[in-house]
Parts: C-alpha cells; structure tokens; sequence
C-alpha cells in the first residue's frame, strides 16, 4: 500500500466488473463494455464502509503489448473541467 497527503494507494490486478452497479458505480468506455475484453477503460468508486468519508477507486485499462499506455481520472470543482495546469509531458 502507498500513501501520501492522506491518500492511499493499493495496487491490485484485477478489476471486478460483476460488481458495476452492486457495490459499486463505475464509468466504461465503450458505455456497454462487461469486462476485459469489451472494455477498454473503467473508472469505479464506493463509498469506504469501514472509514468515515473515504472513498474507493478503481482504474481499469487494457495492456497493449509493445505500447505504453496510461489511465488517469480528474476532478474539478466546476463542470467545464478546463485544463489549465495540466500537460501532457
């Protein structure tokens, strides 16, 4: 497990799509996406039962062999969510 700023990380390989709209609520792309092989990205969150006001969150992307390929997710505090301050490096 990694942490920093109150954050924690826990790094795990697989991503449960049973549990989309379970336990949890996840964003797929393409929308109608089921699992590995439909998917090509997902982003899940659930509210932590065992903390107060933490949350969970999954990021799911395919592997390309041979290509480098990165997953993130962003959050704004308006719904244009302008980029100023980020890059692409």
């Amino acid at each position: 497990m990694l942490s920093g700023a109150g954050i924690y990380f826990q790094l795990t390989a697989e991503f449960d799509f049973n549990e989309c709209s379970n336990s949890k609520n996840c964003v797929k792309s393409p929308s109608d996406c089921h699992d590995e092989s439909t998917c090509d990205y997902a982003f899940s969150y659930a509210k932590d039962s065992a903390s107060d006001g933490a949350l969970i969150m999954e990021l799911f992307t395919k592997r390309n062999e041979g290509k480098v390929s990165y997953i993130a997710v962003g959050f704004s505090n308006d719904q244009a969510m302008v980029t100023n301050g980020c890059s692409k490096l």
